[in-house]
């Protein structure tokens, strides 16, 4: 487990498709911030098998190269 900061600005609850697309937001403008889930870290693989068009058109205003990426590898 990795140890909890004394202090943060933010503190995201779920490490889900939704709280990590909050933190790449918060990180792209050095906001500090927690993510905790009810799982341990590398039990928490996401295991979408489709993504709506809404949902990588958000996160492409979040992180572009991540969604250039993401659209490359997926099948349409």
């Amino acid at each position: 487990m990795i140890p909890f900061p004394s202090s943060t600005e933010v503190c995201i609850v779920g490490a889900g498709p939704s709280g990590l697309a909050c933190a790449l937001g918060l990180a792209a403008r050095q906001i500090p911030f927690v993510i905790v889930d009810a799982l341990e870290q590398g039990h928490n693989s996401l295991r979408a098998v489709l993504m709506q068009v809404n949902a990588l058109e958000a996160l492409g205003t979040l992180h572009p190269e991540l969604s250039a990426e993401i659209v490359a590898d997926g099948i349409q």
